[in-house]
């Protein structure tokens, strides 16, 4: 059984939006990136990631940035103001909750160890490379979304489906 998802994105949508809180806040998922639980918050209230990006920080570049990393104090304040999710909450789909776990050092900037870049050009074949996953979590789940445990270099196949990322 095939399902898809649609958003319609033919209204014109005001900025910045004058209500703080966004009409539609959906909780954050288990295991849930950043950048996967904004996207849904995006879709949910009709906007595209962009028009989100400019609503909470003012500019488009929010998921063209690694958001996934210790996220700004602005951009943390700005999430909470508009979806009522705590910082502590945001933090946790970030991988800054990881750093002690698995010895994780990184700085504010540039490549985080252990961690795959969202997308990346292989300057020797051109290759794009995005965010590995399982094709099998993404069907089964009622909402799909991306998990932090895909994104580490470790990680070679899904621990719930056996199946290579």
């Amino acid at each position: 059984m095939s399902r898809q998802l649609s958003f319609d994105f033919s209204e014109e949508v005001t900025f910045p939006i004058t209500t703080p809180l966004l009409p539609i806040r959906p909780k954050p998922l288990e295991d849930e990136i950043l950048s996967s639980w904004l996207t849904r918050v995006a879709f949910h209230n009709g906007l595209t990631p962009s028009q989100l990006s400019y609503h909470l920080i003012g500019n488009h570049y929010l998921l063209s940035i690694e958001v996934d990393r210790i996220p700004s104090q602005h951009l943390l304040k700005s999430i909470t103001i508009h979806t009522g999710i705590s910082e502590n909450e945001i933090l946790k789909m970030a991988f800054s909750k990881y750093e002690d776990n698995i010895h994780l050092r990184f700085e504010k900037h540039g490549n985080i160890p252990h961690v795959v870049s969202p997308g990346y050009k292989n300057t020797k074949t051109g290759a794009i490379r995005g965010f590995a996953f399982c094709p099998d979590c993404l069907r089964e789940d009622r909402e799909p979304y991306f998990r932090k445990q895909w994104r580490y270099t470790f990680a070679v196949s899904c621990n719930k489906h056996a199946r290579l990322l």
